[in-house]
Order: structure tokens, then C-alpha cells, then sequence
């Protein structure tokens, strides 16, 4: 029998068995020939579905968080055209201290502001960072699936030019 686990830093509900979760989700796949979210909404709803706790139920609280994941969205999608036709993007998210050294906040600030504050700078940095690290995590789990010699190839090209890509952050990164 396959063995599930999460992984790190994931953001699901404490208290759900990755193993059930597992199961569920690959006999969904298999039923539907794929997976949609829809389908894993649809066969969460019963309270009795081992993925029922992965969701919010409460419709005015889902709602609520679907508004700010498309805020977020709203947010990211805004460039700014400079004069030579240049594009950057108008905010940047970064991860603030507010009141003292154990509150934070995730917000968005003019880009232009990041870029010219070291703090600020060097936060973003590590956000980019750790999106290169994601890709690579991806990569890798690509990888170890992979079997014939031309995806492989590919797969390690791709892998190459992230591995350059966060060197090459790395050594800005203070």
C-alpha cells in the first residue's frame, strides 16, 4: 500500500491524516480519469469524507477568503509601463514587522519603495528565493518519476538553470 505524508510547510487543517487523504484523492483520480477541484469539493462536502476538514464550509467565511485570494490576484496582475517602455510590477509582497519583534504582517508596498529600502529589499529577495526553491523542489519531484532519458534530459537542463538561478540570488541575499 502507497504511503502519504504532507508537505512541509503546507497550510491544511490540523488534525487530517495525509494517508486518508492520499487514498481518497487517488481513487477519486482514478474514477474521473483526473482530478478538478471541483470534483475534490464535490466529494468533500459529506461531513463523513475524509477531506470534508481540508475546507471551509462556513459560506460567508469561504467567500470572504476567496475575495482576498482574488485581491491578491488583483494586486499582483497591476505592471507599471515606465517611460522607456520598461515593465515592473506596481506592488511587492513582503513580510513586515509591526509593534515590536513578534508581530508580522504579509502586505503589498510600491515596488519602487522595496527595491530602495534594504529591509524591505532583502525580504523580497527571499521570497524570490524560496519560489526558486519551490520550482526546484518540483523539478526534482519530476525527477524521481521520470524514466525515460529525453524527459530526463530535459528535467536536468531545467533543474541546471535553477540551481543558476538561486545561486545567483543567493549571493545578493545578505
Amino acid at each position: 500500500m502507497t504511503e502519504y505524508t504532507f508537505r512541509p510547510g503546507h497550510h491544511l487543517s490540523a488534525g487530517l491524516d495525509p494517508d486518508k487523504i492520499g487514498v481518497t484523492l487517488e481513487r477519486l483520480s482514478t474514477k474521473h480519469d483526473g482530478l478538478t477541484p471541483a470534483k475534490v469539493v464535490a466529494a468533500a462536502k459529506p461531513k463523513s469524507s475524509p477531506l470534508h476538514r481540508a475546507f471551509t464550509w462556513d459560506d460567508s467565511e469561504a467567500a470572504r477568503k476567496l475575495r482576498e485570494q482574488e485581491a491578491r490576484h488583483l494586486i499582483r496582475s497591476v505592471v507599471v509601463i515606465n517611460p522607456d517602455r520598461a515593465q515592473h510590477p506596481q506592488f511587492t509582497h513582503i513580510t513586515r514587522v509591526v509593534r515590536g519583534e513578534e508581530d508580522k504582517e504579509n502586505v503589498y508596498l510600491p515596488t519602487i519603495e522595496v527595491v530602495a529600502d534594504h529591509d524591505l529589499f532583502t525580504d523580497a529577495l527571499g521570497k524570490a528565493i524560496g519560489r526558486i526553491s519551490e520550482a526546484q523542489r518540483q523539478v526534482t519531484d519530476l525527477q524521481q518519476v521520470a524514466k525515460d532519458n529525453a524527459r530526463l534530459g530535459i528535467i536536468q537542463k531545467a533543474s541546471g538553470y535553477l540551481r543558476a538561478a538561486h545561486q545567483s540570488l543567493e549571493e545578493l541575499h545578505p
